[in-house]
């Protein structure tokens, strides 16, 4: 009975904790409702006001651009009818071909190599091959296909003695052709076709000739003597007039007559001047070029003459080289070629107050001025 009583017991306690559970959800869920329905205050609406302004300055709109339209021209191109064309001249028609065009050395582009050549050539013409060779070497290094530069080569081998060496230089300078090697080209052939000449073969292509001797009797300060020394030489000499200017030299010793013997020229005292009369000097006219010498003895006082002896002009050696080598020598008068062991011949003098027909007495170095 009285576990009935303890069961019932607990059956109403937990029907009164339910009861309350329901009761506080029941409360709830009626305050979520009561909070909903709570009204939103309205929203407040202004009505819109009015504000007059007024105008003080005008603005110009810029005027709106119109759009052109250019219509491009059309070319047609017209048919234009071509002239004929001139008949040719028949072809039987002699064209005269064109010749004796003379090329001319090729110019050197680089500065510093011209001056390198300029003094081989110089050293090789005084005899000093060694020096010359190191001159081409330095333009060899800056230019080493320059048609001078291995011009030159060939001839310093070739005043040395050393021919294969030179023909290769030669053969080089062939293989540049006349654009590049100029007049070159022709001298290296001929000296392929016809071989390397020594200097001593020049002996038989150019010859000294009978001096002529002319006194100037106008000359009141002294004696004065201009002699015309011609230079002949062969044709066909294969050489241009700047190779020949370098290569041949003629040297004038003048001798005076002192107290009965010959004693060369006092440098000191007197003057000698040479001028060639026609340069070019490359004896395509003729085949001779003529040198000129002015001889000057200025007179002395009596005292001077007593102590020193009295100078008066009495002849000259003429000597001509080509490539340093000595190919001809000639001495006036006969006497003094026997001194000096040279072909000898007496002096031409001009007839006395004659005055040869190219003297021109305002520069007796130069051919007289034309009429």
């Amino acid at each position: 009975m009285s576990e009935r009583l303890h069961t019932l017991g607990t059956f109403h306690a937990s029907c009164w904790v339910l009861g309350l559970v329901a009761f506080v959800e029941l409360a709830a869920v009626g305050m979520a409702l009561g909070l909903q329905r709570t009204e939103v205050p309205a929203a407040v609406v202004t009505e819109p006001q009015i504000v007059e302004k007024v105008v003080t300055r005008y603005r110009t709109l810029p005027a709106e651009k119109e759009t052109v339209v250019v219509e491009k021209p059309i070319y047609i191109e017209k048919e234009v009818a071509i002239a004929p064309l001139p008949e040719g001249p028949p072809l039987d028609y002699d064209f005269e071909p064109i010749t004796n065009i003379k090329l001319g050395v090729p110019p050197i582009a680089n500065p510093v190599v011209e001056k390198y050549v300029e003094e081989s050539r110089s050293l090789r013409i005084a005899g000093d091959t060694m020096r010359a060779t190191l001159k081409l070497d330095a333009a060899a290094q800056l230019a080493p296909q320059d048609a001078n530069v291995l011009y030159q080569f060939a001839e310093v081998y070739s005043s040395m003695g050393i021919y294969d060496k030179a023909a290769d230089y030669y053969q080089r300078v062939f293989e540049l052709g006349t654009v590049k090697a100029g007049s070159l080209y022709e001298m290296a052939a001929l000296k392929l076709r016809d071989g390397i000449a020594e200097p001593e073969d020049m002996a038989t292509k150019f010859a000294l000739g009978r001096v002529r001797v002319y006194e100037d009797t106008r000359w009141q300060e002294g004696e004065r003597v201009i002699l015309t020394i011609p230079v002949s030489a062969a044709p066909d000499l294969g050489l241009d007039a700047g190779e020949l200017d370098r290569a041949l030299q003629v040297q004038v010793y003048l001798y005076d007559d002192l107290d009965g013997k010959p004693v060369l020229w006092n440098s000191a005292t007197s003057s000698m001047d040479t001028q060639w009369v026609t340069p070019p000097v490359d004896w395509e006219d003729g085949g001779e070029e003529l040198l000129r010498v002015i001889y000057e003895i200025p007179s002395q006082s009596d005292g001077t003459n007593h102590l020193l002896g009295q100078r008066r002009y009495f002849g000259q050696v003429v000597e001509l080289f080509y490539e340093s080598a000595l190919i001809d020598r000639l001495a006036s008068p006969r006497r003094l070629a026997q001194e000096v062991k040279a072909r000898g011949e007496e002096i031409y003098f001009y007839p006395e107050n004659y005055v040869p027909d190219d003297f021109n007495y305002e520069n007796p170095l130069l051919p007289p001025l034309p009429e």
